[in-house]
This record gives structure tokens, sequence and C-alpha cells, in this order.
């Protein structure tokens, strides 16, 4: 399978997806074609994930461990005859390992081929040079790094949405000017613009927008795990344990900060901004349920510009309710729910025609966040450089031990302030995300 045309396939298709969402309007035409493309760059996404997962593993097969860190010297000359071949994660984790000990014991300096790996690195990538600390701790591997973020992106169902922000060097965060708009009463739009019909030589009121700021500074989530130095000798196993199990569990904790975070030293997540609103409960309606008119109501409480890019997020205990879900018509009913291509189909069902995503954080059947209409197109999210990874035999000398730690800096938040208030019917707000009520 080839990696590199499924690719740049991606890049097209995202191309493609941007120039339609950059549309003032839509079209029918238009939203079919971005909901065609938004797929196909889902499938395109998962896809080459699959093929380097696998392709990482048949190297890591094909190569002898010895390969990467036996350190006699014809080995360390054949090496060198090919500095660009590459060091899969186990293999990577174990050069860093053995140049820290080889520090920590005075018996020499870093691998010889995780320098050669190191410098092939920053030439490709920055031209750059990064040296290795005197006491061996910190070790920066681009490579893979990216592989093990864009592993833990894959799994993601929420963070792999959003809208990312890189930051550059010698900056510690970032503030976004937007247009401050709660209402879409006349002379509130786009906050406060307003144009007027005037006679011949009529004037008109100056009205200029509002605008306000969305700052976020960085912040570190972090990883920590050790493993034997038996288990450190086996580059396959190290590389599966340390890289899917971060990989995962980084995954599930953008994606509960994304849909939860409280925003103190965490990313804050779409239930819990000022910006959500709440659907009301049926009155008289059962506890833990949801009926065809809960989807409505919040249907129609998602703001409609938001509509071609909305996903309905839900706890997977809620799809009893929402398979037997109907509109009552005469004697008879009309599915709100639709499975897949049936019950038989992949990947998502719909709601409203949109997708209907199953995720491990939302809330229990009947609170709040049990099941949520959400734009991710409306969040940010900044981060900074890669994964950086320390590692360190001192703590666990004394049980033959190595201690690895994992750090990535980032921050999120929804771009909407607050909800909007719309032109018409002004009793409703809506917004970007929008909840139901709580059954009990």
């Amino acid at each position: 399978m080839d990696i590199e045309k499924m690719r740049l396939t991606l890049e097209q298709r995202q191309g493609e997806l941007k120039s339609y969402l950059g549309k003032d309007e839509w079209t029918d035409e238009d939203r079919a074609k971005i909901d065609e493309l938004t797929a196909d760059c889902e499938r395109l996404n998962g896809d080459i994930g699959r093929a380097e997962k696998a392709e990482a593993e048949k190297r890591a097969a094909e190569t002898p461990v010895d390969d990467a860190i036996k350190p006699d010297v014809e080995r360390r000359a054949a090496v060198t005859a090919g500095p660009d071949r590459e060091v899969r994660f186990g293999q990577f984790l174990q050069l860093v390992a053995r140049s820290r000990k080889n520090m920590a014991t005075g018996r020499g300096g870093p691998e010889a081929r995780l320098l050669e790996h190191q410098a092939a690195v920053e030439k490709r990538l920055t031209g750059a040079g990064e040296t290795i600390p005197s006491d061996g701790g910190f070790l920066v591997g681009t490579d893979d790094s990216n592989e093990l973020i864009r592993r833990a992106y894959d799994m993601s169902q929420l963070y792999s949405r959003v809208r990312k922000i890189p930051i550059g060097a010698g900056s510690n965060g970032i503030s976004i000017p937007y247009i401050d708009e709660t209402s879409r009463a006349t002379g509130s739009r786009l906050g406060g613009v307003q144009v007027y019909r005037v006679a011949e030589g009529g004037t008109a009121t100056a009205k200029n927008p509002t605008f306000g700021r969305i700052k976020m500074d960085l912040i570190k989530l972090m990883g920590y795990g050790a493993v034997s130095d038996e288990l450190l000798e086996d580059a396959a196993a190290l590389g599966s344990l340390m890289g899917d199990s971060f990989a995962e569990e980084m995954a599930f904790v953008l994606d509960d900060e994304v849909f939860r975070g409280s925003g103190a030293g965490k990313m804050l997540g779409i239930i819990t901004a000022a910006c959500k609103v709440e659907a009301d409960a049926e009155t008289g309606q059962d506890a833990d349920t949801i009926v065809a008119e809960n989807i409505i109501n919040m249907w129609a409480r998602f703001f409609g510009r938001c509509r071609p890019n909305g996903v309905w997020l839900y706890n997977q205990a809620c799809e009893p309710q929402l398979y037997t879900m109907t509109i009552n018509v005469g004697t008879g009913g009309i599915p709100v729910y639709m499975p897949a291509n049936g019950l038989s189909g992949s990947p998502y069902g719909t709601l409203m025609g949109r997708p209907a995503i199953p995720i491990e954080q939302a809330s229990a059947l009947g609170d709040v966040g049990d099941i949520v209409l959400w734009d991710p197109t409306q969040y940010i999210a900044i981060e900074k450089g890669g994964l950086r990874r320390a590692i360190s035999v001192d703590y666990l000398f004394s049980t033959d031990e190595t201690a690895f730690r994992f750090v990535i800096r980032n921050n999120g938040q929804p771009t909407w302030k607050s909800a909007l208030t719309p032109y018409k019917d002004t009793s409703k707000t809506q917004s970007c995300v929008v909840t139901l009520a709580e059954r009990a």
C-alpha cells in the first residue's frame, strides 16, 4: 500500500474541503460534497495510520534488535553507511536508555546509532542541531514523537476533529481576536455592524464591530511509566507497550478534556463552556429516556450555520433509546435514528442527517451530556512542538528498571464565548454546542 500516495490524496481532499467550507453560503449540493469529503478525509486518515502501523511492525520484525543496540565497530560502520535508515519507536527507546546508562556509569557517551539518527532527523526537518544534556536525561526524537502523537490522534474521536494552531518558538500561548457577537438582532450582528437605506444626501450612523480575544496558555500533559531491563531488551515489545499504551491513554484524556474539561489546568470542554445551551426535557418525560421531541428540540437550538459540520456525541447506553425512537404518524411511526446502511452498516448512524458517534466520555443516560450536538470547527486547540521524552535509570536503579516520561504542551477551548440570541423568537438562544436537560 502506497502511504505517500494516500497522503497526497488526503491533502487534495483536505484542500477541496477547505474551499467548500470557505464559502459564504452552501447549497444542498455543497453540503453533500462537504459530507463526502469529510468522510473521505476520515477514511484516509484511518487508512494511513493503519498502513504506517503495519509498516512499522513489518520493519521491526525484519530488523534484528542487535542491529540497533550492539556497540561493536563493524555494526556502527554498517549503520553509518545508511544514516537515514529508520529507527523505530522501541529501538529508539532502547538506544536512549543505553546512552543514559553509559553516561550515568561513566562507561561512555551516547550510542553512535542514536547520534546518527538524531542528526539525520534534524537535517531533514530543521537543519538545526539539538545536543544531548550532560546528564543524558532528555532526548528528542522528532520522527518517533510524531509517530506516537499521530497514533494518539488516530485513536481520538474528538480532538482529531478540532482546529489546531501550532505555537512557534518564543511563545507560551496565543491571543486571537474574534468578533464578539452575542445576538443576531439588528445593530448587534457581527458585534454591532449595521447598514442603512438612506435618501439622497442622507447620513448614516457609524456602527463598528466589537472585538474580543481568545487567550490561551500552553499546559502540560504528562505520562510516566517504568519497564524492567528484561523488557528493555525487546524492542518490539517495548515499542508496543510504551507506544500503544501512552498513545491510547493520551487520546482518551484529550477527548475527555475536549468534552468536559474544566478549563483550570485543562482544556475547556464543550459541556462546561459558557456557550453551551440546554434543550428542555418534555413535560412528564420518564427518567433516563430520550424521545424524538428531545432530538428535534436540540436541533432547533443548534445554530443554522453550524449544522453542515455538526456531529452527535452520545453514551453507548443511549442506543436502545435511539434505535427504538420514532415520530408517530397516524397508526405507524417514522424512525428518527438511522443506523449506517441499516443494522449491518458502518461507521456511524445519523440523526438529522449528521453523524452520531458513541464516545466513552459522554455522561450516563439521563444526565446532562448523555447526548450532545456539536460543531467541532468551532473549537480551537493550540500545540507547541512535539512529544518530549525524559528517561532515567537512577530513580529505579535498585529494581533494575528504567523510567520513561512523556510530555506534550497544548490547550483548547470553544471559539464561542456565549450562546447567541437569534434574530427572531429571542426566547430560545442558539449555540454550536447543545445538550439535553437532565431526565431524573
